[in-house]
């Protein structure tokens, strides 16, 4: 038996290491040869390691973000302790997971307002604002995964290690691709929190922005607009002449037999567009010219949408604008639409169309639109009552509208020429404009009915597109329509169509509903998202109001920190529409897949407590802040490697052969980081599968996880210490 002694380097201090010296890899050449008998075997006698203090990851981690209605903890009203003072204004702190405490209005944590009715404990009565479940929200957790590819492979490929700075910003980065609310989009910032003492590292900070820029328009690009209609006619592509029909078109891209879509529509669209200018082209058979941009999403903050429909209208003919979700599948009928939408249903669909939302003329009449469900097996009894469908609203029934009855845009006696629509958080506002004047087609009102009420724009939607269409035909044709203004989030670093070798990965960097419509384990969410009672017109019993509706989140016009949905400085939140993140498992927000609760540095599975910064009314970002420092340390199983010998161990998990002759269970009892030994009470022989014997001049030695990577958490001096001898059974 006898002993060999094998390091990368003299000491753990010194010069920085050459590739064939590295701790987690390295080689240790002999001045002579050494004699190792035949049979031999070979164990791991004992070992020494430095761990860096980095994080790996296996890239089975993942948080969940939420931006959506405040949901209460403990799912009803609560009975605060102390005495109130009748008609005093206090607010409730949401402390833990499961309970409420009282503190004065003057209190700057973030709570939720009430006002005392009664005097004494228990008495008084706290009208909570928030929702009790999940299932009452428009909005939805959002997996963010931190890697998307070892996400999908559903076990681990590769390790990666993260120092502190590295953590933070890839936690940034995938936070902002998972966000999808445009104003949020590439608005979230992660830094690295430090002692101001000493200078160590002491968690982290996450903060959400918000975009509210909307100095100058973003009209559509050309390479971003895509066609939503058919040319059923011969036309000449890549030099073949063929016919053309939708079913050649995926949002405007011409595909035939190719697997692959090209970066930009083709040159035989089905209409011109340059510049905000929208031009038809004839079409014998007579049909329409239609068009969505996928270029960036409209604002939710006071962002606005304007189009010149004086052209088209003075032609007689139909037109449409709307905002729409972007639909890359040719859906059902070929209406470019989500697959539970039936353009059949009801009876104000006026062709195959999707969209959101939409102002329409036709047979002379101004139409207001959305798509919304009705579950009453009545209402249409052909058709799903689980599907989409288009339902008109009658504005002119409104209180207050200066409209006597559907208003008769062909004769246009009040000279409209233009369509405007504007977004402030979940609220619509629609107008129709003769150039500056505007007359008000609906604004959200939250004392009206549901019929009367545009759905609010939820987390399906929130990413909302120019949709662009008019009739024509052979003779009546080349008419326009104008983008006036689009407000779209340029803050945005990547948004919009961006080929990936399939149809749906092409809009990976684009809205939830884009992004979760192509992943086939997820799709589900944006029908049961749109399942809820909010959209459903059949409802009017549901909800925190108990009519059926969602209290729309707005932006405040006063206080400080005027986010959507946020609003005074008191802390207040309007509609209970905030922020929270989720690294942990949570029941409350039905998001079971979190796993990285103590790596963030947090006490809890769901954070929904934020600090405002900044106390201008455009300040409009909050924090979250770890509460303990996050230990930065391999949670990885190593193995020692002997790679220039025979033996055989097999990697189940990798499923081949490997080098490896040890383990190095975890250290307990140790420090997280830092110098680690190891001596195994027992050693495990490893037959080395050599008949005669071995003359050896070198040792490699290497440090490796279960898939077979370097452990690149290692640092300074590692030891290794084998152990010879023959096979007692030979």
């Amino acid at each position: 038996m006898s002993l060999v002694i094998c390091s990368n380097r003299e000491n753990d201090v010194g010069n920085a290491d050459s590739s064939i010296f590295e701790p987690w890899s390295f080689r240790n050449g002999l001045s002579s040869t050494y004699d190792i008998p035949k049979n031999a075997q070979v164990g791991l006698h004992s070992c020494k390691v430095n761990l860096n203090g980095t994080m790996t990851l296996s890239g089975n981690e993942m948080l969940n973000q939420y931006y959506g209605e405040f949901l209460k903890d403990n799912g009803g009203s609560t009975v605060p302790s102390g005495a109130f003072a009748v008609g005093t204004t206090y607010r409730i702190l949401v402390v833990g997971d499961t309970d409420f405490t009282t503190i004065g209005a003057s209190a700057s944590t973030i709570g939720v307002v009430f006002v005392a009715t009664g005097v004494g404990i228990g008495t008084g009565t706290a009208d909570v604002v928030g929702l009790s479940t999940i299932d009452e929200s428009t909005s939805m957790p959002i997996e963010t995964p931190m890697s998307e590819i070892q996400r999908q492979a559903g076990r681990a490929s590769r390790f990666n290690d993260y120092d502190t700075a590295g953590m933070a910003t890839l936690l940034q980065s995938k936070m902002n691709q998972y966000i999808y609310h445009p104003n949020l989009r590439d608005k979230v910032n992660v830094d690295v929190l430090v002692d101001p003492s000493d200078g160590s590292f002491d968690g982290y900070d996450f903060e959400y922005g918000q975009y509210h820029d909307e100095t100058t328009s973003t009209l559509p690009v050309t390479s971003q607009v895509w066609s939503l209609n058919a040319k059923d006619e011969f036309q000449t592509v890549n030099g073949v002449d063929m016919e053309v029909g939708r079913e050649n078109y995926e949002s405007g891209v011409f595909v035939g037999k190719a697997s692959n879509f090209p970066e930009t529509p083709p040159a035989t669209l089905s209409f011109s567009y340059a510049a905000g200018v929208f031009t038809g082209l004839a079409d014998a058979e007579g049909g329409q010219n239609a068009m969505i941009s996928s270029s960036l999403p409209l604002s939710l903050y006071n962002g606005e949408f304007i189009v010149d429909i004086s052209n088209i209208n003075a032609s007689g003919l139909d037109w449409t604008v709307g905002l729409s979700r972007f639909n890359p599948d040719p859906g059902p009928a070929d209406s470019y639409a989500p697959e539970n939408f039936d353009y059949t249903r009801g009876i104000d669909g006026i062709d195959n169309l999707f969209f959101d939302y939409a102002v329409r003329a036709h047979a002379g009449g101004l139409y207001l639109q959305h798509t919304v469900k009705n579950t009453n097996p009545a209402f249409d009894a052909t058709t799903d009552p689980n599907a989409l469908f288009k339902l008109d609203l009658d504005y002119w029934t409104i209180a207050g509208s200066t409209f006597g009855g559907r208003y008769d845009i062909a004769s246009n006696t009040s000279g409209f020429n233009k369509v405007r629509f504007k977004a402030r958080g979940q609220q619509l506002q629609v107008d129709m404009m003769v150039d500056a004047v505007a007359t008000n087609l609906y604004t959200y009102d939250a004392t009206l009915g549901k019929d009367l009420q545009l759905k609010p724009i939820n987390q399906s939607c929130w990413c909302l597109h120019p949709v662009l269409a008019m009739e024509t035909n052979a003779v009546n044709h080349t008419n326009t329509m104008t983008i006036d203004t689009f407000d779209g989030c340029k803050d945005i670093v990547k948004y919009g169509w961006f080929p990936r070798g399939d149809l749906f990965h092409a809009t990976d960097f684009m809205g939830w509903s884009e992004y979760i419509t192509g992943r086939v384990a997820d799709s589900y969410q944006v029908d049961e998202l749109e399942s809820r009672y909010w959209l459903d017109q059949f409802d009017i019993t549901s909800g925190p109001n108990s009519n059926g509706q969602a209290t729309y989140a707005g932006l405040p016009t006063s206080g400080s920190n005027r986010r959507i949905g946020y609003k005074d400085t008191a802390g207040a939140i309007e509609a209970g529409f905030q922020n929270v993140l989720i690294p942990g498992p949570s029941s409350l927000y039905s998001a079971d897949r979190g796993n990285m609760v103590a790596k963030l540095g947090f006490n809890k599975n769901y954070i929904s407590e934020f600090v405002p910064v900044g106390l201008g009314n455009l300040d409009l970002t909050v924090r979250f802040s770890s509460d303990f420092v996050p230990v930065f340390k391999s949670g990885q199983s190593i193995f020692v490697r002997l790679d220039n010998f025979n033996q055989h161990a097999l990697n189940g998990f990798k499923g081949n052969n490997s080098s490896i002759i040890a383990h190095l269970p975890r250290f307990d009892g140790q420090s997280e980081t830092g110098r680690k030994y190891y001596q195994p009470s027992e050693i495990a022989w490893v037959n080395l599968n050599n008949p005669h014997p071995m003359k050896v001049s070198s040792f490699d030695i290497s440090f490796c996880y279960v898939n077979e990577q370097y452990v690149k958490a290692l640092t300074g001096q590692s030891i290794v210490v084998l152990m010879f001898r023959p096979d007692p059974a030979a």
